[in-house]
């Protein structure tokens, strides 16, 4: 080998060079979106705090199609009452019938959302409960330097937490106190699972 072809193979130069179609990057690109999609949607619909941080920020907007996500079928349902006679079973299995339709709702019936609405939420963590069917997020709601500390209940459906419900609480008072730290999540667990399967 020449000096020449020598320095040539040791810079890489004049040596094979792999090469790949633009659409095979693309395709990867494509794939690593997906799975990082995956892992955040696998995060969120599991976590209870940020599913009722993120029901509270559609409150700013009439995005009734993204608040849809993050409520239980059984309230959505209780505003429609052609869906009254339904078993919980089956109003799971009827839940994208019953979104479209409370989306509907929600766009007649709704009143345009104050402007510049911002809810800044506060998980009081120490409480946060999260079982197998049911979880419950005890946190402090701001707006426009108003603030009330709230108690929200969550079932899990197929696809994830949903809210069942919300309610204002005193967190000064000590009987509340005590029964949020003598909150069952296991009695809560039979009571949700037992409502779906029915």
């Amino acid at each position: 080998m020449s000096e020449h072809e020598n320095q040539e193979h040791l810079s890489g130069e004049g040596t094979f060079k792999a090469s790949f179609p633009k659409s095979f990057i693309v395709i990867i690109a494509l794939i690593l979106a997906g799975m990082l999609g995956f892992y955040y949607k696998a995060d969120y619909i599991n976590n209870p705090e940020l599913i009722i941080e993120k029901y509270f920020s559609t409150q700013s907007t009439s995005d009734f199609t993204t608040e849809a996500q993050y409520l239980s079928v059984f309230v959505m349902a209780m505003q429609l009452p052609q869906y009254a006679t339904l078993s919980g079973h089956e109003l799971i299995q009827q839940r994208p019938l019953i979104e479209a339709d409370y989306i509907k709702f929600s766009e007649d019936n709704s009143f345009p959302p104050a402007d510049n609405m911002d809810i800044k939420i506060s998980p009081f963590r120490q409480y946060t409960l999260t079982g197998k069917n049911s979880a419950l997020v005890v946190f402090n709601a701001l707006f426009e330097n108003q603030d009330a500390n709230m108690a929200a209940s969550l079932i899990r459906e197929p696809d994830g937490f949903k809210i069942i419900n919300i309610i204002q609480v005193d967190l000064n008072d000590e009987v509340i106190q005590q029964s949020i730290k003598n909150f069952s999540i296991d009695e809560t667990d039979e009571e949700y699972g037992a409502y779906m399967a029915e």
